[in-house]
């Protein structure tokens, strides 16, 4: 049995998804536990993909949002 507990479970399934596609539907609600989900599995590829999305939807509405997922 493998528990990762600092996934969540849309994270993992992301996760899952860029594994078998290459891709992932990124959006601002499931972006954060994208980013956590790779950045705890140490898959570059899937955190480029983030920050480049995260990098094209930053404006006046969401900085402080994408400032948050930065930091934690």
């Amino acid at each position: 049995r493998l528990e990762l507990p600092s996934l969540s479970p849309l994270g993992l399934a992301n996760v899952i998804t860029f594994a078998y596609l290459g891709r992932v539907h990124m959006s601002l609600y499931t972006i954060g536990c994208t980013v956590s989900a790779a950045a705890t599995l140490q898959i570059p590829q899937l955190l480029k993909m983030c920050m480049d999305f995260l990098l094209a939807e930053l404006n006046v509405q969401t900085c402080v949002y994408v400032w948050n997922i930065a930091a934690a």
